[in-house]
């Protein structure tokens, strides 16, 4: 089985383009700067004989640029459906995409809840979440990940960044006065987990 992981440089890519290959999985990591989803030309990259591909690609986070954020997450992605409609045609495709798109609720998230994107990073990933609902010709599943954390990632991502300013003895702050939100953290051991049951058995719900 070839899986194809695109934004294998990224925290969630990276740990899970390794875990895959300690468990025998032949992988194929693509990533920066050689596989560039701005760069079209790069999709090439992607091997004809993909069986699952894992999109972990793009902008992560709010950014003082939209213009990036737009390009890549939206514009670069509708151009990659493209592509793996005519010329890959995986088995299966798994969009890593995000619980932003949720926005801040006062009751516990469960699929179907309402989607409220509060920043334009959370509406990038809820219109790629319809252009794959939309476009894309393989079955696909979407994953959207809620805070994973773990060895390795960097401040300012979330957990990460708590630790830093608890150490530097900062006030944290992380609710509104509704004691909101709301938050549950997935240690990157069990995302690769769940990850990994998908690719074995797509059609069950977890």
């Amino acid at each position: 089985m070839i899986i194809t992981i695109l934004g294998a440089s990224g925290f969630v890519g990276s740990a899970l383009a390794g875990c895959l290959e300690s468990m025998g999985e032949d992988v194929i990591a693509l990533k920066r700067p050689d596989f560039d989803l701005n760069n079209s030309d790069s999709f090439n990259q992607i091997p004809s004989n993909t069986e699952i591909l894992i999109h972990a690609a793009g902008h992560v986070g709010n950014s003082q640029n939209d213009e990036h954020i737009w390009q890549t997450n939206i514009q670069s992605n509708y151009y990659l459906i493209q592509f793996i409609n005519k010329y890959r045609k995986p088995c299966l495709v798994i969009f890593l995409s995000s619980g932003a798109v949720y926005g801040t609720q006062p009751d516990p998230v469960i699929c179907e809840s309402p989607k409220h994107p509060e920043n334009l990073y959370a509406v990038s990933k809820l219109l790629t979440e319809r252009m794959f609902e939309t476009l894309v010709e393989s079955r696909f599943v979407i994953l959207r990940l809620f805070f994973p954390f773990g060895p390795g990632q960097q401040p300012p991502r979330l957990i990460p960044l708590l630790i830093q300013q608890n150490v530097k003895g900062k006030k944290i702050e992380i609710n509104t006065d509704r004691g909101l939100p709301l938050i549950n953290p997935i240690y990157i051991d069990e995302l690769i987990s769940q990850i990994y049951k998908v690719i074995q058995k797509p059609d069950e719900s977890y």
